[in-house]
């Protein structure tokens, strides 16, 4: 507590970016949630998050937005196109060794924040 209590008289500024932890913001059995997103903003990034058609999928959430599936990412150096897009399977350049499993759609260190489920098979090899 004492260095939480530094923390705020040295950072006043980024405390009050903090969501208020009165009682408007204890959720279920009394936790409170830390984020330097105010309640506005959060529920932005959660509303793309949670829909199916940019980071949720059916296995979790996405690394890359299902947008970019027919909106990819373009950019132009050196008179060479460059996309950014999304790939439900392997990757169709060779730019980044090509056949390459870790880039596939949902990527678990994405995950393992968002779904603290997601770390249970670690905990269980831990026992």
């Amino acid at each position: 507590m004492e260095m939480i209590a530094l923390f705020r008289k040295r950072h006043p500024k980024v405390v009050s970016h903090v969501a208020p932890t009165d009682q408007g913001f204890v959720g279920y059995k009394g936790r409170r949630l830390l984020s330097i997103l105010n309640k506005q903003k959060l529920e932005r990034v959660l509303a793309y998050m949670l829909d199916e058609n940019e980071f949720l999928g059916p296995h979790g959430i996405r690394s890359l937005s299902r947008y970019h599936l027919e909106h990819p990412f373009v950019f132009h150096v050196g008179g060479q196109e460059y996309k950014v897009q999304y790939l439900p399977g392997e990757s169709n350049t060779g730019m980044f060794g090509g056949n390459s499993n870790w880039r596939g759609p949902v990527w678990m260190p994405v995950n393992a924040p968002a779904d603290p489920r997601a770390l249970e098979p670690v905990q269980l090899l831990r026992r």
